[in-house]
């Protein structure tokens, strides 16, 4: 959070700055000249420095987490369960801020703890977990390609990293969408916040833990049409 909170002031610095011909200072305060121009501001500012800032910094500490790819057995929730914590965290400690600075909108954000970051922080560490079944599955792949030529006729394309970078990218946005409506149109933010709400509950219900390892037999399955399910689990056994 810290380290959020550096990199947002340093940029919304370097922000500020380009649009120092459209505002005035008043006892503090900055003055738009242009109602269009503090508009863009808002929008540039929540979006690129808020969510981007955020987003991408609150799920660094999920990546320190030392896993061993080597187990068969880890599973989705091994990867999502270090983001939701960092996500809740992030949260409360945000929240505490807000308090400190205004108790009216840190009551409001205290309402809304579990919808936000933590959600946020969910698909972000689904998005993290598909990618690392990905990477596997080309790790996989690679590894027979010489062994059965024939059937490694078709180049794998499996997205790898850039599904992960469109999640993240998809997150950030609709955390920057969701800070710009509150401050432009609160009644479409607290839309946002409800569709979030009802969205969050059913990809909860929705949400269930796979075994790695089955997930990769599954990719290779998109491959390997013409083997059984036995020789391609024996497949990503003896190559995993």
């Amino acid at each position: 959070f810290l380290a959020s909170l550096v990199i947002e002031n340093v940029m919304g610095s370097i922000l500020l700055s380009i649009f120092s011909n459209s505002y005035s200072m008043d006892t503090g305060e900055i003055v738009w000249n242009n109602k269009l121009i503090r508009m863009l501001y808002n929008f540039l500012f929540l979006i690129i420095v808020v969510a981007t800032t955020e987003e991408l910094t609150k799920i660094l500490p999920a990546f320190f987490i030392k896993e061993d790819e080597r187990k068969m057995e880890t599973t989705k929730f091994d990867y999502i369960i270090p983001f939701l914590i960092v996500g809740i965290t992030f949260s409360i400690v945000e929240d505490i801020k807000y308090i400190i600075e205004d108790s009216n909108t840190g009551i409001w954000r205290l309402l809304t703890v579990f919808i936000g970051h933590p959600f946020w922080a969910i698909l972000i560490g689904n998005g993290y977990y598909n990618y690392k079944v990905r990477e596997k599955s080309n790790s996989i792949y690679y590894k027979i390609r010489n062994e059965y030529p024939s059937f490694a006729t078709k180049w794998l394309s499996l997205d790898d990293i850039e599904y992960f970078i469109k999640i993240c990218i998809m997150v950030i946005a609709i955390h920057g969408i969701y800070d710009y409506s509150l401050i432009t149109i609160p009644i479409l933010g607290i839309i946002i916040l409800v569709l979030s709400f009802v969205i969050f509950i059913i990809y909860m219900i929705k949400l269930k833990n796979t075994d790695i390892k089955e997930d990769c037999i599954k990719e290779m399955r998109k491959i390997f049409k013409d083997l059984s399910d036995e020789e391609i689990k024996q497949i990503v056994e003896e190559k995993w």
